[in-house]
């Protein structure tokens, strides 16, 4: 289980910047362009859990290795969905491992426990407000509540070689499957799940 309680992950990360009053997020520095460069090893989990996954097919997504605010460089590698089920998305279970170690801080991006594959997600806003579906029981995030509308782990592109190549172009994708939408006039990206899915970066790329 993942925690949703805003005001809980601000207190338990407490040492950590929040991007606003109350919001468990953790900006990024400064608004962009940000420069993107791609490692050529593959992410590799230090499984801590053990725990098996049968899964039908497991995609190639986009994990965050680091990011340095002096140049604005988010360092990505691939990685594997089945990672973020063994790691982020099971982070009510490595809680308090991490909290032995790092006190009421985030681990580093280097910490090879934690798979970080970066999320990006989209709001339509119609004349009638924000367009929000619900979502099914069963989804690891945000069971039967309402989210974005279209929202998804950003698909590793080897050959991507920009931050919209890699991101905008995915949230494209992402809303064109989910509610059909073809064409955007303007995306902010949210890349969420930075360490530990508990807090996120929040950016945009214009």
């Amino acid at each position: 289980m993942l925690r949703y309680d805003a005001a809980w992950l601000v207190e338990y990360y407490r040492e950590e910047p929040a991007a606003r009053p109350g919001q468990p997020y953790s900006l990024l520095d400064g608004s962009g362009p940000f420069r993107v460069v791609q490692l050529e090893e593959p992410f590799r989990l230090q499984q801590v859990l053990p725990m098996e996954l049968d899964l039908p097919y497991d995609e190639a997504v986009t994990r965050l290795a680091g990011y340095d605010p002096a140049t604005r460089t988010l360092t990505v590698q691939k990685a594997l969905y089945s990672d973020g089920l063994k790691s982020n998305y099971a982070m009510e279970r490595l809680r308090e491992m991490y909290r032995a170690e790092y006190g009421s801080r985030l681990p580093p991006l280097s910490d090879g426990r934690l798979s970080n594959a970066i999320g990006t997600a989209a709001v339509i806003f119609t004349p009638a407000g924000p367009y929000l579906p619900r979502r099914a029981k069963g989804q690891a995030v945000y069971p039967s509540g309402y989210h974005c509308t279209g929202a998804g782990e950003a698909l590793w592109n080897g050959d991507a070689q920009s931050f919209d190549e890699i991101f905008t172009e995915n949230i494209y994708k992402e809303l064109e499957e989910e509610v059909v939408i073809e064409a955007i006039k303007d995306v902010r990206a949210c890349e969420e799940g930075k360490r530990g899915t508990d807090l996120g970066v929040l950016g945009h790329n214009s």
